[in-house]
């Protein structure tokens, strides 16, 4: 596996779990976070992402000047590193991923950075998803199972159902549970004048 590639687990601090839940880093509202990101690799690069946040500042290749301002996801290479700072608006658990995404939600590679202190219904709403973040997917897993295609929708019903349960469960960390997005980072889907613009294309 590691001359093709294709290991088992990709993580943060050496082990699945290890940023998250009991793990997570904790930090308060108005604090500004750097973070100093190595990828031991071997092989593979990280695309860096901190789920709803802007990285104010990123120094390349852990350079002491930035290089970059307001960046969404920064490039990683094996073997290097990468500084990212931001400032907190808003409390919350703000979910650190590869963006090379199978490898965050399949692989392991998930950390959480914890925020209390004094809400911004301005910045956020609050809104979160109930259900827990999977650290360990269908990927490290080796269980002979039957098919689970599913047979084709009977009805309008069924279709809008099926459509609801696949954005909430991959689309709604993004775009948030009404569409609406998060302004300066990911654009909003419902009123989008480009989705109106040709219903049957969306």
């Amino acid at each position: 596996k590691a001359l093709t590639e294709t290991p088992d687990y990709v993580v943060f601090n050496g082990s699945v779990g290890a940023m998250a839940g009991d793990n997570a880093v904790h930090a308060k509202v108005g604090e500004k976070v750097r973070l100093f990101v190595g990828n031991g690799g071997p092989n593979l690069t990280s695309s860096f992402h901190v789920i709803g946040e802007i990285f104010d500042n990123v120094y390349l290749e852990g350079g002491v000047k930035p290089a970059q301002h307001q960046v969404q996801t920064t490039m990683i290479p094996a073997g290097g590193s990468a500084i990212v700072d931001f400032g907190l608006e808003v409390p919350g658990t703000y979910i650190l991923v590869d963006h090379s995404i199978f490898r965050a939600f399949n692989k392991g590679a998930v950390g959480m950075i914890k925020v209390t202190g004094e809400e911004n219904k301005l910045v956020y709403s609050g809104k979160q998803d109930d259900r827990i973040y999977q650290l360990e997917g269908g990927a490290v897993q080796n269980i002979p199972q039957a098919s689970t295609q599913q047979p084709p929708a009977a009805n309008k019903d069924e279709r809008i159902a099926r459509g609801k349960l696949l954005y909430t469960s991959i689309c709604m960390a993004c775009h948030q549970a009404e569409g609406q997005g998060i302004p300066k980072a990911f654009p909003p889907l419902a009123k989008s004048d480009y989705l109106n613009a040709d219903v049957k294309r969306s």
